[in-house]
């Protein structure tokens, strides 16, 4: 698998690629997404700050111009790019990969997001070899430092009004969420903790990936020590969060696609889509709350396109990613954390509370499957299960009335990805066992 991904680019640095794609890629960047003034910000990464320097130094040499917002989560560059009216922005990030990871998330003018067909693919070509000479610039660009704190703080003030006296724990993971985390906070509540806020690439408490629980047992013990009423563990770049309710318990992140789909249908019928992984009570729940929920690909590129294309209110997704409308489409992690806390508020009743009226199904969340040869996987289930409900929008999905499974190969891991949800737990535990052999037989599950 290369660095060339679906959604962004992403690998083992000076393994996979190096400071040299780097100049490459912004020495192209401004003709392949057609933009001037670009805004770059960077994750905590040991090589993020050499990534930042020779992709701009390939910015300016083809003369264009690089707006530096400097150390950030990547809503913030989704933020710069739009509020200020840039016609791009790249984060250099490898958002929940191990620190010898990174890599670049990369948007257009308003935000729009740059994935394997609309520039990545493109990039790729330009960069596989000797860039042409017709990409200089015999004036270069220049490097403008933007510091878009006092900007971006008051974007998040309207969500964090009149929440209430909550007792909160929040993990960053040593990544960029402590870099404006306390005082987003601050404004919600005066009763809050956090841990792991010192940006440190070396992430030295535990690993950037909020999917994995041994990543969120820091977390767990205090929220229980400290009688919390919620916990929040975000990712490496802060566009994700993992919510832990009241009890130490984590909570599916597709639960929170629920809790959100009550926020915003209120006071009127709203389109919410979700990604094929999710459960099936999300979606009967957000009808009952008088919603349309559409099921879609997974991946921020499709997901936000859809979103454009229908002016859906927001998208959601198993791996705790959440896209809003009213953030440009884009996905942030923070106004994922301010919205759920105000339906908190205003429910009166506990996290755990909330997430019971939804979890009608036994449900296996992800399990990862290293599998050598996946070109007849797809078809070998297929014909294996050709009864059920085929969805092919996305990997494979497979609908039984008392039982479904999604597999999928990851758009950046060499992994293949099984969900499996049913009525009865005897049946899930079935299923799994059946469909872990048809993958791979006994496998080396992660």
């Amino acid at each position: 698998m290369g660095v060339f991904n679906s959604n962004d680019i992403r690998g083992i640095f000076n393994k996979e690629w190096n400071s040299d794609t780097a100049y490459k890629i912004g020495l192209v960047l401004g003709s392949v997404i057609d933009a001037e003034k670009i805004a770059v910000g960077r994750d905590s990464r040991i090589t993020s700050n050499e990534v930042f320097n020779s992709l701009s130094e390939g910015i300016i040499d083809s003369g264009r111009d690089v707006y530096d917002i400097g150390l950030c989560d990547t809503p913030a560059v989704y933020f710069a790019v739009s509020h200020y009216k840039y016609d791009g922005g790249v984060m250099i990030t490898a958002s929940h990969n191990p620190p010898e990871y990174n890599g670049m998330k990369i948007v257009r003018e308003d935000s729009k997001p740059v994935g394997f067909k609309n520039g990545i693919e493109e990039l790729e070509k330009l960069t596989s070899a000797e860039v042409p000479s017709g990409f200089y610039s015999d004036v270069k660009g220049k490097i403008y430092k933007k510091n878009i704190e006092d900007d971006y703080l008051e974007f998040y003030r309207k969500y964090s009004e009149d929440l209430g006296k909550m007792n909160l724990v929040i993990d960053c993971s040593s990544g960029t969420a402590g870099i404006f985390g306390k005082k987003i906070i601050s404004n919600v509540s005066s009763d809050y903790h956090f841990i792991n806020s010192e940006p440190d690439g070396n992430f030295p408490s535990h690993g950037p990936n909020p999917m994995l629980e041994k990543n969120l047992e820091q977390l767990k013990e205090n929220v229980i020590s400290r009688a919390a009423d919620i916990g929040l563990c975000f990712d490496g770049d802060a566009d994700r969060v993992v919510f832990i309710d009241e009890k130490g318990q984590s909570v599916s992140p597709d639960m929170i696609i629920g809790i959100l789909g009550e926020y915003f249908l209120r006071n009127r019928s709203e389109t919410i889509f979700y990604d094929l992984r999710c459960s099936n009570g999300i979606a009967e729940y957000i009808s009952e709350c008088g919603g349309k929920a559409v099921m879609c690909p997974v991946g921020h590129t499709g997901i936000k396109k859809l979103m454009r294309e229908t002016g859906g209110a927001f998208g959601g997704e198993l791996a705790g990613h959440y896209y809003f409308r009213d953030y440009f489409y884009s996905d942030s992690a923070w106004m994922t954390a301010l919205l759920v806390l105000n339906v908190l508020k205003n429910s009166g009743k506990t996290l755990s509370e909330i997430v019971s009226g939804m979890q009608r199904y036994f449900f296996s969340g992800e399990i990862n499957f290293r599998v050598e040869k996946r070109e007849t996987l797809f078809s070998e289930l297929k014909e294996k299960y050709p009864d059920g409900w085929i969805t092919d929008i996305d990997g494979l999905r497979i609908d039984y009335p008392e039982w479904w499974f999604v597999v999928r190969q990851s758009t950046n891991e060499p992994l293949v990805r099984l969900v499996v949800e049913a009525r009865k737990k005897a049946l899930l535990k079935k299923m799994i066992k059946e469909l872990s052999s048809c993958i791979k037989g006994e496998v080396n599950a992660d």
